[in-house]
């Protein structure tokens, strides 16, 4: 019982962490293709996806992403997210 309640817990993590890292890429590669992003930008917020990722596969080395884990993602992911949105926004572009 305990093993099925610990999988639906890591389950139920990692459909939104993949879903918001695809779409993290997603706006980052959309910034790169109309310009708002420069390329050191890009590669900032690539390795900052690295970085994520690595997280992510060392907190399910164990089977088991635990509260902590998740909530250390989660900030991770947020930070990103305004990173992304600060380097798309801050009048800096490509052209």
């Amino acid at each position: 019982m305990i093993g099925a309640l610990t999988v639906s817990q890591v389950s139920q993590a990692q459909p939104r962490i993949n879903h918001r890292q695809y779409n993290q890429h997603q706006r980052i590669a959309n910034g790169v293709h109309n310009g708002t992003v420069t390329r050191g930008e890009a590669h900032r917020l690539g390795m900052q996806q690295t970085f994520i990722r690595r997280d992510k596969r060392m907190a399910l080395a164990d089977g088991h992403m635990s509260p902590r884990e998740r909530a250390i993602i989660n900030r991770e992911q947020m930070h990103a997210n305004r990173s992304i949105y600060r380097m798309k926004h801050n009048g800096r572009n490509r052209f």
